[in-house]
């Protein structure tokens, strides 16, 4: 009888035992779900092109339950100067436990980012801003400057500051035309005509450049404009 009355208890205790451990991993999952802000950058960086300009880019991973929707990326430096990474033209939906490499706008010139040791992200979402550290400290309270880029197009495209010309070529009986850019020390973006390098005498005198590709493109079959972009 003892003992049947103790299998009797521990069966009880086990059942509420059980039935907590539920409810707790309910809980839990719930506040996961709908009160969880546990983003995290997991990498950093700024990524160059010598003829298509250069830009920010992060990794974001979206450790909660719950998917997350972004409108905008801002990066501070030192808790003073502001940068903005990527502006979405529509909301970014971040998926539970998966994680987003995104590129940030393209600029021309780079701009002058300080020395830094403290660095933070504002993700905006359509309810709120959520600071997610990097490196060092968040002081949220303190003014921020904005750091502004410029940026230099062709063809609706972002370009690097050091083109200097810019070249479109096709066969004149085919629709596709072909790009090609060239820079400040005369080095193309592309070999055409077994060549990627003009010499400079070329890049810099815009009567030689004209002739130089006029002989170059003497196959009345191959049609070309020349666009010059910089100074």
């Amino acid at each position: 009888m003892c003992d049947f009355l103790n299998l009797e208890t521990v069966e009880k205790v086990a059942s509420i035992l059980g039935n907590l451990g539920i409810f707790v991993l309910t809980a839990y999952g719930f506040w996961l779900y709908h009160f969880s802000k546990n983003l995290k950058i997991t990498s950093f960086g700024e990524n160059h092109n010598s003829f298509e300009g250069s830009g920010l880019h992060c990794t974001i991973f979206n450790k909660t339950l719950s998917p997350k929707t972004i409108t905008a990326i801002s990066v501070v430096f030192n808790n003073k100067y502001l940068m903005t990474l990527k502006t979405f033209d529509e909301p970014f939906l971040l998926e539970p436990f998966h994680a987003y490499n995104i590129m940030g706008k393209r600029y021309s010139y780079e701009p002058e980012i300080p020395m830094h040791k403290d660095i933070y992200f504002r993700v905006q979402t359509p309810e709120k801003t959520i600071f997610i550290p990097f490196t060092g400290k968040i002081k949220k309270k303190k003014k921020l400057e904005t750091i502004t880029t410029h940026s230099v197009t062709f063809d609706n495209e972002v370009i690097s500051g050091s083109i200097r010309y810019a070249i479109l070529y096709w066969n004149k009986n085919e629709d596709k035309r072909h790009r090609i850019l060239i820079n400040d020390v005369g080095m193309m973006d592309k070999t055409i005509l077994n060549f990627n390098q003009l010499p400079k005498e070329v890049v810099n005198n815009d009567k030689k450049m004209e002739s130089f590709f006029k002989e170059q493109f003497s196959n009345p079959e191959i049609k070309y404009v020349i666009y010059k972009i910089g100074k």
